[in-house]
């Protein structure tokens, strides 16, 4: 472990004891930590291995890939809002910087503004842009809405979906999950081929 990253959890140590002596409450260090539990929240596990059986996997502690623990870092790139041409170089930065894990959003609005009419081309190429973030040996969580924290209008749900579903936007309304079953039909047609399980570096959804 660096100096640094040391100094950090001795900080961290410093700050809890503080924390808990001001509510009159004792930390005991003295002891070893709980063992972690597997299994325990369903995710992972065998299912999330890739063709080479590197497994990815979760207790009640810490991530682990490859049986080992797994901290992963993650920046946010929103692959449509920034041109093609330059994805590679920013990826590169990214990874420069210590991202280990791109994150990125689906804004239904711009990958479906008019109804029927997915455009996929250019900068809103999602498999392209996986498949960028995978030559640059980054994984991807993939954020597929349908509502997005993005700065989109409708929180980036198209304006035609708003006005068909009314009051069913964002609930189990039978229109709008019709609506967004075809959205996630067409994501997953983008990026077939790119999850975990197939090789691919998309380690969450």
């Amino acid at each position: 472990m660096k100096m640094h990253a040391v100094m950090d959890c001795v900080a961290l140590v410093l700050v809890l004891a503080a924390t808990a002596a001001a509510r009159g409450e004792t930390i005991d260090l003295s002891k070893p930590p709980a063992a972690p539990i597997d299994a325990t929240l369903g995710m992972g596990g065998p299912g999330a291995k890739n063709p080479a059986g590197v497994e990815i996997n979760v207790n009640t502690q810490y991530l682990t890939l490859g049986g080992k623990p797994w901290m992963p870092v993650m920046g946010e790139f929103h692959y449509m809002r920034y041109p093609r041409a330059q994805w590679d170089q920013e990826l590169k930065k990214m990874k420069a910087g210590g991202i280990t894990i791109v994150s990125t959003y689906v804004v239904w609005i711009f990958q479906e503004e008019n109804q029927g009419k997915f455009d996929w081309a250019g900068n809103k190429d999602l498999g392209a842009f996986v498949q960028a973030c995978a030559n640059n040996g980054l994984q991807v969580s993939l954020r597929i809405g349908p509502w997005v924290h993005s700065e989109a209008r409708n929180g980036g749900i198209p304006d035609w979906v708003v006005e068909q579903a009314g009051k069913g936007v964002r609930t189990s309304d039978a229109k709008f999950l019709g609506f967004t079953r075809t959205l996630y039909q067409q994501i997953f047609d983008q990026v077939k081929g790119q999850m975990w399980k197939d090789g691919g570096p998309i380690v969450a959804v």
